[in-house]
């Protein structure tokens, strides 16, 4: 095949990085409102975009506490075809950066900065072969950011010979709750609509990296991610007398005892398998000290998917909570038996029998008991709640605990609720013609990477990070109206996912991004020759391809 390829201008991709890292972005900030402005001022200086001002726009994110905005640029080619290139411009704060932090967001002069006696082996090597670029955001993700709006102007040079269209859409948020992706997809769709695009592929460039064999990483899905919030309701006892109830703090240490890092929780792709569950938060429910035990206590967990839905995860986390519940009771009465033993006492046993509910389930309990006054309260209480600006995971407690506090159940119990953000698994399957295409397109990429850069590439089904390509299709979505909305408190409040538009849109998506190490880290860096050299050849590649702008 030949290839027909022009090489990048790797002084404009060096400007668009330093650039781009040198705009501060914090995540979940006001920062990333000048992030977006900053984008657009760099797009704007490109002659198509100059001719062409109406292909180049902001989309203000709705309900955005912060007014943040997508920065967009459409390159108009021939016909409806469209890729769209995706990534987010939001990084992490520089605080973790110490005595570096005034060099964090300067690529010329981080590196320099850096002590070389205080650094990791691993960064020490790097740093030694002035081959790599040290900032914050340089790989997470500015500079795929940088790659995206180089090959924007390299096209846009003679746009008349585009086989198709090019959809840049640069948002905020990922590294927080993907308020900006989640906030896009109806604009894609209507974009779609006004402008006559066929979307069939969708590139997100997060940082890949290398194997130990040599074999350099892309994907064609991301994994998903829910976290379910396990609330644990005892019954309060005086320390005096601990074994009148049960203390809230047991039952939870059994569930994180059982879920913690348990492989038979995880989820399997193949030969993949996900990394198993972790505990996020565990708390008790009690404000200050008392002398007797708390009433309630919640914890809860990440939990990753590549197939299974969230209707099982559910199942499980209900068996794995019964079990555990047993297992508490279990315990207080041995050692009852066993104070009683030594004390000559008579305490009973405890005679509870392990509850676990849905939140659906205590929500329709308390309906049935109480009628349309509690439905009016809870609303209430959940609106002043999500307008309070605190965490969304502390915002769910506080749903959970004031319904309990209506059950007419007042036994211990186990209630499983869901906070967000939720991510949904999603992989290029080939179970549709853009998949089939896509699929195509990936294997003549691996041709070109281990025959143009003796690179051979690893094609995965899912990127274990946690990406916005989450969002670009859904394969469980009758799963997802059935179990999320009832079960998760701000679900259509504060939070959800827009799930008939992400049908919709319902693109394939791969990650083809640089490579890039220490992400999160003060030590954050992005291999220089990769970048300019391997990186943007591969990205024109991919593109020309699947516009079938390759020739035999």
């Amino acid at each position: 095949m030949e290839v027909q390829i022009q090489t990048m201008d790797t002084t404009r991709l060096l400007y668009f990085l330093k650039t781009l890292v040198a705009c501060p972005s914090t995540t979940d900030t006001i920062e990333e409102t000048e992030m977006a402005r900053e984008i657009i001022r760099l797009l704007s200086e490109m002659e198509y975009f100059k001719a062409n001002p109406q292909n180049l726009m902001t989309h203000d994110i709705p309900g955005d506490r912060h007014g943040r905005s997508a920065a967009v640029a459409l390159l108009k080619g021939k016909g409806a075809r469209t890729v769209i290139l995706s990534g987010h411009y939001d990084a992490m704060d520089t605080i973790d950066y110490g005595p570096y932090k005034e060099y964090a967001l300067n690529t010329d002069t981080m590196g320099k900065a850096l002590d070389p006696w205080s650094l990791p082996p691993d960064a020490l090597v790097d740093l030694n072969s002035g081959d790599w670029i040290f900032g914050r955001g340089t790989a997470d993700m500015k500079g795929g950011l940088a790659l995206f709006m180089s090959l924007l102007e390299q096209m846009s040079q003679k746009p008349d010979q585009i086989n198709g269209n090019l959809l840049f859409l640069a948002v905020p948020d990922e590294e927080t709750n993907s308020a900006g992706m989640t906030g896009s997809i109806e604009f894609l769709n209507r974009l779609s609509r006004e402008q006559g695009l066929e979307y069939i592929c969708l590139i997100n460039t997060e940082p890949c990296s290398f194997n130990h064999d040599g074999t350099y990483n892309i994907y064609t899905g991301s994994i998903g991610k829910m976290l379910p919030l396990l609330y644990c309701f005892g019954r309060e006892a005086h320390a005096r007398e601990p074994f009148e109830g049960i203390n809230p703090n047991l039952i939870m240490s059994e569930i994180i005892r059982e879920v913690e890092g348990n492989t038979l929780l995880s989820d399997r792709y193949g030969e993949s398998i996900t990394m198993p569950p972790t505990n996020l938060k565990a708390m008790d429910l009690r404000e200050g000290y008392s002398i007797s035990t708390p009433p309630a206590a919640a914890c809860y967990f990440n939990i990753l998917t590549y197939r299974r839905p969230p209707v099982e995860i559910i199942s499980m986390l209900r068996e794995t909570a019964a079990r555990c519940f047993a297992s508490a009771i279990d315990t207080v009465n041995q050692r009852i038996d066993g104070y009683n033993s030594r004390s000559g006492c008579s305490i009973k046993k405890l005679t509870w029998q392990p509850k676990v509910y849905t939140y659906a389930e205590l929500y329709n309990t308390c309906l049935d008991k109480h009628g349309s006054a509690f439905e009016k309260y809870i609303e209430d209480f959940i609106y002043n709640q999500s307008s309070r600006g605190i965490d969304w995971r502390e915002i769910t407690i506080n749903i959970v605990s004031q319904l309990h506090s209506f059950c007419p159940d007042r036994d211990p119990k186990i209630i499983i609720a869901l906070a967000p953000p939720y991510y949904p698994h999603v992989t290029v399957d080939g179970q549709s013609p853009k998949d089939t295409d896509v699929l195509k397109a990936v294997d003549l990429l691996k041709e070109y990477s281990a025959g143009e850069f003796e690179i051979p590439l690893k094609v995965n089904g899912f990127f274990d990070g946690i990406s916005d390509l989450s969002y670009c299709s859904i394969q469980d979505a009758g799963d997802v109206i059935k179990e999320f909305k009832p079960n998760m408190p701000l679900w259509g409040r504060s939070y959800s996912i827009p799930v008939e538009e992400i049908k919709k849109l319902g693109v394939p998506g791969i990650i083809l991004g640089p490579w890039g190490k220490d992400l999160h880290k003060y030590t954050e860096r992005l291999n220089k020759s990769f970048f300019l050299d391997v990186a943007p050849e591969m990205l024109r590649f991919f593109v020309d391809t699947l516009l079938g702008m390759n020739t035999d």
